[in-house]
């Protein structure tokens, strides 16, 4: 963590500071934006070091009595704050998951992430 705060001029103060809390988010979210974790390759297949983690989340579906074909089959960030506002999607950065059926057809979960930080949360009592 010590060598990512260096390479981006972060403080290692980050209960002190709101500034430096949204420097260091910022910069995660944007390094995680650029690596997605996918659970499937290019061909729709589960990957080999990811089958044991996929049949998990099969046999919690299937223990719970939910649907086993709508297990997360990826997960990433995408920047859109430069993106126009739009109805219901205001700039910012989304989360997304990726969820596959049956059949031709992906369904897609995402949402914009809020964070309620204020300033006054990080001034020491």
């Amino acid at each position: 963590m010590g060598l990512l705060f260096a390479m981006h001029s972060i403080s290692n103060a980050l209960t002190d500071s709101f500034r430096n809390w949204k420097s260091l988010l910022g910069v995660l979210l944007n390094e995680l934006s650029q690596h997605p974790i996918r659970l499937i390759d290019e061909k729709g297949n589960i990957k080999p070091g990811a089958q044991k983690l996929h049949s998990q989340m099969i046999q919690r579906r299937l223990d719970a009595g939910f649907r086993p074909d709508l297990a997360p089959l990826a997960f990433y960030f995408t920047d859109q704050t430069a993106e126009p506002a739009a109805p219901g999607r205001p700039p910012g950065i989304y989360w997304n998951v990726v969820l596959k059926q049956d059949g031709p057809y992906t369904a897609q979960l995402n949402g914009v992430l809020v964070m309620d930080e204020v300033p006054s949360a990080f001034v020491r009592p």
